[in-house]
């Protein structure tokens, strides 16, 4: 299997990160790759520097579309020869996401290649690399052997900026394995105070990616972390849990699961009523009923303002058999 050396990872210190793709043209748009002459240039022979280029990089997709002869003869060739630096260079990678899309033969490489831990972390946390894997992992079905990888390093994947755009993609494609989102809430705790892996957990929530008993257990596991630093300490956090709450009152079918709510719900009441005396700060002025501590909201900027508002909303969703709606009324 090829390994590639984490020694010869490419400067990171000066790179942008993209939230979104490059714009990436294929054979659609040939105004750049009009600007070169095929008839003055040896492809083979200027691969590489061709490859360094955003003019370059469109000529060599438009070769890779229309000339199936220099395709089979030169251009899959280098491609693989030079698949490394390719992946890395802010052009380059744009080629590997087009022969993704076309060449199956390339996807089983890649899914090869990432079997390793070392290459897997080492194309999902570097911007350009990890656009050809955002593309792989979206568009194809995901083999068992590299499920399982993803699950094994999903923390330090989700908490890396392009990491975590990775698993989103993941997460985007239809046949995203179910054992991925299980390992997301599994290690919620160590992903909720992220300010990039938080969003994969809000991630799952807005899109419907978990039901009412995967949104339970997620609010249990973060629970468990402890009320006061989810809530008050860490703004990631307060919102992920204030999303899980709003979610878990529009998922309830029935009053099957009232008492378990209550309790979580009382919990967190008990919880807030505490820790606003360590955080009197925020209550200057307010007594310390739930109630009252609710009109923090207007004091000023911080995580407890929008939780508690979420509190009230809730309040109204709850069934009328719900006890912690009677104490703070």
């Amino acid at each position: 299997m090829t390994k590639f050396s984490l020694q010869h990872q490419p400067d990171l210190s000066d790179v942008k990160v993209y939230e979104r793709s490059p714009e990436i043209c294929f054979q659609g748009s040939d105004s750049f790759a009009a600007k070169i002459n095929p008839e003055l240039t040896n492809i083979e022979l200027e691969f590489v520097a061709l490859s360094k280029t955003h003019q370059g990089s469109i000529y060599i997709q438009n070769v890779l579309a229309n000339d199936p002869i220099q395709t089979n003869t030169i251009l899959l060739p280098k491609i693989m020869e030079n698949l490394y630096q390719l992946c890395f260079n802010e052009y380059g990678n744009h080629i590997i996401q087009y022969v993704i899309n076309q060449f199956p033969f390339i996807v089983d490489y890649f899914f090869n290649l990432l079997s390793d831990n070392q290459n897997l972390l080492l194309f999902a946390i570097h911007q350009h690399s990890s656009w050809p894997l955002r593309i792989l992992l979206k568009n194809n079905s995901i083999p068992p052997h590299l499920v399982v990888q993803i699950n094994q390093n999903i923390v330090q994947i989700a908490n890396s900026t392009t990491g975590n755009y990775v698993i989103q993609h993941i997460l985007a494609n239809p046949l995203c394995p179910d054992s991925i989102i299980d390992s997301l809430i599994t290690n919620a705790r160590e992903l909720v105070f992220g300010k990039h892996a938080s969003h994969l957990l809000e991630k799952l929530i807005y899109d419907d990616l978990i039901n009412f008993n995967q949104i339970l257990l997620l609010i249990k596991i973060l629970l468990f972390t402890g009320i006061e630093q989810i809530i008050f300490e860490n703004r990631y956090s307060c919102f992920v849990i204030e999303k899980c709450i709003l979610k878990l009152f529009d998922k309830k079918e029935n009053d099957r699961f009232d008492d378990e709510i209550n309790l979580i719900m009382s919990t967190i009441k008990c919880e807030i009523d505490r820790s606003l005396i360590k955080y009197k700060n925020l209550a200057e002025g307010h007594d310390l009923s739930l109630l009252d501590t609710i009109q923090i909201q207007q004091i000023g900027s911080n995580p407890i303002r929008s939780f508690l508002t979420t509190l009230q909303t809730s309040k109204r969703k709850l069934s009328a058999k719900i006890k912690w709606i009677n104490d703070i009324e």
